[in-house]
């Protein structure tokens, strides 16, 4: 189901999706991929660029992944978020979800 899911995101991705396209109330795929802990989903849409740091009305999807409990997507996040930005834009995002509860 995941595999399946997750080649239809990267073939939408290669096809010009804007990876950090917005809901409605600003949520994110990065952001649903979170809440749901999906790693390879996760990976796909940090291959393109999606953004760490882009919140929706309560938090970024590193805030997701931990009030979760899905710690390997939080991981993964914060790993991408020194990727992005360095250490300065990956402590930036513990504050944020520190801050958010």
């Amino acid at each position: 189901e995941y595999t399946e899911l997750n080649s239809s995101l990267n073939q939408l991705l290669e096809s010009g999706a804007d990876v950090n396209s917005l809901s409605s109330r600003k949520t994110t795929p990065l952001h649903h991929a979170a809440k749901a802990g999906h790693s390879e989903c996760l990976a796909t849409l940090l291959e393109h660029h999606a953004d760490v740091m882009l919140r929706d009305e309560s938090t970024t999807a590193f805030g997701y992944a931990v009030k979760r409990g899905h710690m390997d997507a939080a991981r993964t996040l914060l790993a991408a978020a020194e990727k992005q930005g360095g250490a300065a834009l990956r402590q930036q995002l513990v504050n944020l979800a520190d801050s958010k509860g």
